[in-house]
């Protein structure tokens, strides 16, 4: 669909869109980043999982730096760009998806992050919104919204686009 794709070309590459964030902020990504270099953060089904995609992929993010879901589940949607070069990734503000694509995703209300999950012609295969199934970001318990927080669901964020990318 042009919408996306002209989207997709004027959205942000993951370091843009750090690079605006407070410096309190980019140290909440850094931090996520050191976690997804860590050998036993992505397990090696996940792993094998994304070098097994075939064809191209566009994440179209919409995402503040401002929020917590945004540094953890972004950061990790960046890892899997760079570990399969057949997904890239851009990103855009909140305001512009509200704007430009809410309805066409079927959202009454833009909840971040939120990704629009396209295909090589730019059509939408699928959506990731806020977190990973298991957090239930909405209202977790306290001791799954530590371990969330603390990036221990990053597998789980990888492998709910990858369901969807397949």
């Amino acid at each position: 669909m042009k919408l996306y794709k002209t989207l997709f070309e004027l959205g942000d590459n993951f370091h843009t869109y750090v690079g605006r964030g407070t410096s309190q902020e980019r140290q909440a990504v850094a931090k996520i980043s050191a976690l997804l270099e860590a050998p036993q953060t992505l397990p090696q089904a996940t792993l094998d999982a994304l070098s097994g995609v075939t064809g191209n992929y566009y994440l179209l993010v919409a995402a503040e730096m401002w929020c917590p879901d945004c540094q953890i589940n972004v950061t990790a949607l960046n890892k899997m760009c760079e570990l399969q070069p057949n997904i890239q990734m851009a990103v855009i503000s909140k305001g512009r998806a509200e704007d430009e694509i809410m309805e066409n995703l079927g959202m009454d209300k833009i909840l971040i992050p939120v990704v629009a999950i396209l295909d090589s012609s730019f059509q939408v295969v699928g959506r990731f919104v806020e977190g990973p199934a298991p957090v239930a970001v909405s209202d977790p318990e306290e001791k799954i919204k530590k371990a969330y927080r603390e990036g221990k669901y990053l597998s789980e964020t990888l492998c709910e686009v990858l369901e969807q990318i397949k």
